[in-house]
């Protein structure tokens, strides 16, 4: 788990993940967060490259999700992330972003992230 000044951010378990997919209602968030728990059955070994990683607040208000998308062999990733409607423009997502970068960079097979 990673945390922040107001943030707890962490990888989901693949129970969460299958419940969280579950839950969602707008097919393309679904589609996407499908495709990331595939990429996590696939690659077990780089599971935290592919799990849906919670935004929560230090409360444990869950306010988005964070994903990357799996780890090349040159060692690139890619990253998705969103914050819910009622938590947008305080912050929220730079300082989440900052934080994952911040442990993806701590990884020396990491080059670089696309956003």
């Amino acid at each position: 788990m990673l945390k922040t000044r107001r943030l707890k951010i962490y990888a989901s378990s693949q129970d969460t993940m299958e419940q969280f997919i579950e839950t969602q209602s707008v097919d393309v968030l679904k589609a996407a967060y499908t495709e990331m728990l595939n990429g996590y059955l696939n690659h077990p070994d780089q599971w935290e490259w592919y799990a849906i990683w919670m935004i929560e607040l230090k409360n444990g208000t869950h306010i988005g999700e964070l994903c990357f998308k799996g780890l090349s062999a040159n060692g690139v990733t890619e990253i998705g992330y969103g914050i819910s409607e009622k938590y947008q423009n305080n912050g929220y997502a730079t300082e989440a972003v900052k934080a994952v970068l911040e442990w993806a960079f701590a990884h020396p097979e990491v080059t670089a992230v696309e956003a």
